[in-house]
């Protein structure tokens, strides 16, 4: 007696195979034939990042294109284009609750990219002394918004060669 096959086709995606199962409904024999390659990936075109990496993630399945920063002079990141501040800035918020400040730095990075935004308020300003007698440092950039750095900030920073100020500070 012939079999009588009824195919089922799975098509493939990024995560497995396609495949033909057959079924006879006859005597309930299985076949699996027709292996079919995974597909490639459907990366977003938009990244998601955090402070350490940026992705693009694939929208049939969890996969996840990742990569470290590649900071530019301004503190961008030349594949995400985003601003990613450094970690060990340490911000202050305002009494008020409307601004923050830089109130000291505790990282180990020598280039240093303050951020435009703390818990969701603008950064304003940098407070005397936040970075003094750091001996690592060598640059430090200030996003715009920010209106002011005051005096003795970046005292006795013996490698800071290059402060990026912007418009935004007025005093």
């Amino acid at each position: 007696i012939a079999h009588d096959w009824s195919v089922e086709t799975t098509a493939p995606t990024c995560t497995a195979q396609g495949i033909d199962t057959k079924t006879c409904s006859l005597c309930g024999d299985v076949v699996m034939e027709n292996y079919t390659p995974t597909l490639a990936h459907e990366w977003g075109s938009e990244y998601a990042f955090d402070e350490d990496y940026h992705w693009l993630s694939c929208q049939n399945c969890d996969a996840e294109d990742k990569a470290e920063h590649t900071l530019d002079e301004k503190g961008t990141c030349t594949t995400c284009g985003n601003y990613i501040p450094t970690k060990g800035v340490t911000y202050q918020v305002s009494e008020d609750g409307t601004y923050a400040e830089v109130i000291g730095y505790e990282g180990t990075d020598e280039e240093v990219y303050i951020a435009s935004e703390y818990n969701g308020v603008p950064v304003k300003g940098i407070v005397g002394d936040a970075f003094k007698k750091n001996k690592e440092i060598t640059s430090v950039t200030i996003p715009e918004g920010v209106t002011y750095i005051s005096g003795d900030a970046f005292y006795d920073c013996s490698k800071l060669a290059r402060v990026t100020i912007p418009k935004s500070v007025t005093s």
